[in-house]
């Protein structure tokens, strides 16, 4: 059966571009591949081991505007009458100061979550036409640190109150809600919708403005909730 698959984020050295080479390896009938930069894709797709019965196309698709999103999302449907699958990874870490997308909205919640949210519902129909359309999201175990008061105001008090771990966490957590809403609404029409975590990997463009040293403090953090876990199931075993 021939598949059509979308993937985000596909740059030189990102999960995007993994993701793609695993992809192609299972003879897709059409990849298309989205990246902001038509250079970076290009860069990737000339790297591909790329089956003759495969088709690669790219889509420059800007996530921090919504315009761009939705001209993206135009150019999909005019050459895909189905999608059998949305990889979502592509995604910012851990701003380190108070930056807004082209809309005005906290730059990684407008990359990770909303730009992703607008391009899946754009093309929800292609996705259900297959009678078994997949939507990925490249989450983060970053989410389980989320406060989603952040809803109240989208905008960290103008800045005021922006942490970007924080704001990472919270974007990330979005995509897992995303995730579970679609699963609702359009389960029941077969589609399927999975948030995943890949792990902590810390050599990709993801990391490009995070310190080594956050991610040890993260590392520390994340062994001592683990440990915390691990004894509060035990004592629940014991009772």
């Amino acid at each position: 059966m021939e598949r059509l698959v979308l993937i985000t984020g596909v740059s030189p050295n990102s999960l995007g571009s993994d993701t793609a080479r695993a992809i192609v390896a299972q003879k897709p009938a059409k990849l298309l591949l989205a990246s902001r930069s038509a250079d970076k894709l290009q860069e990737v797709i000339a790297s591909l081991d790329i089956p003759k019965e495969t088709t690669v196309q790219p889509i420059v698709l800007d996530l921090s505007s919504l315009e761009a999103v939705r001209k993206a999302a135009a150019e999909i449907r005019d050459h895909v009458s189905v999608l059998d699958a949305v990889i979502c990874t592509a995604g910012v870490m851990a701003t380190p100061s108070y930056e807004e997308s082209k809309d005005g909205i906290e730059m990684q919640f407008a990359v990770n979550h909303l730009g992703h949210f607008l391009l899946a519902n754009l093309l929800i129909d292609k996705l259900l036409a297959s009678g078994h359309g997949t939507v990925v999201m490249y989450t983060s175990e970053a989410q389980s640190r989320a406060n989603l008061g952040f809803l109240d105001d989208l905008s960290y008090s103008e800045g005021k109150a922006y942490e970007k771990w924080t704001a990472y966490s919270n974007s990330k957590a979005c995509n897992v809600l995303f995730s579970v809403g679609l699963a609702e609404r359009f389960g029941a029409a077969g589609l399927r919708s999975f948030s995943v975590d890949p792990g902590v990997i810390v050599s990709t463009g993801l990391t490009r403005s995070v310190p080594m040293e956050d991610f040890k403090a993260l590392g520390e953090s994340f062994i001592l909730t683990f440990i915390i876990h691990a004894v509060l199931m035990f004592v629940i075993r014991l009772d």
